[in-house]
């Protein structure tokens, strides 16, 4: 089973982080900064950031491809091994709650090693392809493009799992993809009440702001250290690395709190999600 999880595990990173690499990281020449390799994995175009328009919010979602894939497969997988073990580990051991927080902590570990793998695929790819220059807005770019993107999928995974005991699996992953969709067509939303409703709504980005998917967005941010705001060159003000981190990290807890309720509460040998019975 473990094999079979890492195997699963490396294959989507490796795979995701080399078509990523090949599709999205272009430069305009033989070069490349790490900083700006780490930008175009999360959206921009060269050196422009992304901007919110049908064609490079499509362009944003294909991005998000392996990550929903992790999300599905390990998501699927946490609610198959809680059905497994409401048969034949509830009965004799009654601690759920540390079973769940076990699983948890496991699903964690998996979220941040395929995280690291993706971004290694892609960067090990694009160093082959071109001559990668790692710069220190680069070293600094990577650890938020590391933790954010972790820290998101291993939220939206809990959800799938949380949303599949009461729903059905496939119903699970569904609801948290189709809720990720939104929130990207939503990146939008602030021009087009600017444009056709005349509506300017504080400082400009400050609905990206409140978006919760903007905040895997790294050309968007900016972080009060210089080195680092030279690499990104966001064009708004309003959107904070340390924000966005603190965002994902507080809708972990929602969601592990939320699944904790559930495990401790929801019978399985009594009502079958995936049957309704």
């Amino acid at each position: 089973m473990i094999r079979h999880k890492l195997s699963m595990l490396c294959i989507i990173a490796a795979v995701g982080g080399i078509s990523l690499s090949v599709l999205y990281i272009n430069p305009y020449g033989g070069e490349i900064l790490l900083s700006g390799a780490l930008l175009q994995l999360s959206g921009s175009r060269g050196d422009f950031a992304l901007h919110a328009t049908m064609t490079e919010m499509v362009s944003f979602a294909m991005r998000l491809l392996p990550m929903y894939f992790f999300e599905m497969y390990f998501g699927i997988m946490l609610y198959r091994h809680f059905c497994t073990a409401s048969i034949y580990v509830f009965s004799r051991y009654p601690k759920r709650m540390r079973w769940y927080l076990g699983e948890c902590l496991a699903l964690w570990g998996d979220a941040l090693l395929f995280q690291v793998l993706l971004l290694a695929a892609a960067l090990f790819t694009a160093a082959v392809r071109y001559r990668l220059t790692i710069d220190a807005g680069g070293l600094l770019l990577g650890a938020y493009a590391l933790a954010i993107p972790a820290l998101w999928t291993y939220a939206a995974t809990l959800a799938v799992n949380l949303i599949a005991v009461k729903a059905g699996s496939s119903a699970g992953f569904g609801a948290v993809a189709a809720a990720q969709t939104v929130c990207v067509v939503l990146f939008g939303l602030e021009d087009a009440l600017e444009r056709y409703g005349g509506i300017a709504l504080g400082p400009e980005g400050y609905l990206l702001r409140c978006n919760p998917m903007a905040s895997l967005v790294m050309g968007w941010h900016s972080s009060g250290t210089e080195v680092l705001d030279q690499a990104v060159h966001a064009p708004y003000r309003t959107m904070d690395f340390n924000h966005s981190l603190a965002l994902c990290l507080v809708l972990c807890v929602v969601v592990l709190a939320a699944g904790a309720w559930t495990v401790q509460r929801h019978e399985l040998l009594k009502a079958d999600s995936e049957t309704g019975v």
